[in-house]
């Protein structure tokens, strides 16, 4: 914290204010103002923001991967432990190459499926979810949807 020195009359100046030891300056400190607070606050609310944000996109993720499962025969179809499978997924699926290998290793594993029946889980996980955006964009913005049929269709 810095000091700032101003010069004052010792009967002059305020009497709240301590004055320095020679009595012809008050010694005024800077209070514990931070001037980018509002910096914070916002790096603050981005961030919490971010992890809602990543913890709706697991659980949707799970949802997606419990219904896919379904179709394949996979146990431990429950929210909980299809969120752990798409943690576990959302985790390793960074990794180049090993990625997706390591993502169909723990479907495999995890809910008792075959290499095949991974895979497919995978792939249907990925329809079912364009499926819903599709529905969600007739029902809740048509217009959106049907310019975007006008553009292919003229």
């Amino acid at each position: 914290m810095k000091q700032r020195i101003l010069n004052a009359d010792k009967t002059g100046g305020y009497p709240s204010i301590p004055l320095s030891p020679r009595g012809r300056e008050i010694i005024l400190e800077a209070t514990c103002v931070v001037q980018y607070e509002w910096v914070l606050s916002l790096f603050t609310s981005y961030a919490m923001v971010l992890v809602l944000l990543v913890i709706v996109t697991l659980a949707i993720y799970g949802l997606l991967l419990g219904v896919a499962l379904r179709f394949v025969g996979g146990k431990h179809r429950e929210l909980g432990s299809t969120f752990v499978t798409a943690l576990l997924i959302a985790l390793v699926s960074w990794i180049p190459c090993l990625g997706c290998i390591l993502g169909l290793y723990f479907m495999k594993s995890r809910h008792e499926v075959g290499w095949g029946s991974a895979l497919i889980a995978w792939i249907l996980m990925f329809l079912i979810a364009i499926v819903v955006i599709i529905v969600i964009l007739v029902v809740a913005f048509p217009a959106i949807w049907l310019a975007m049929w006008g553009m292919f269709w003229p």
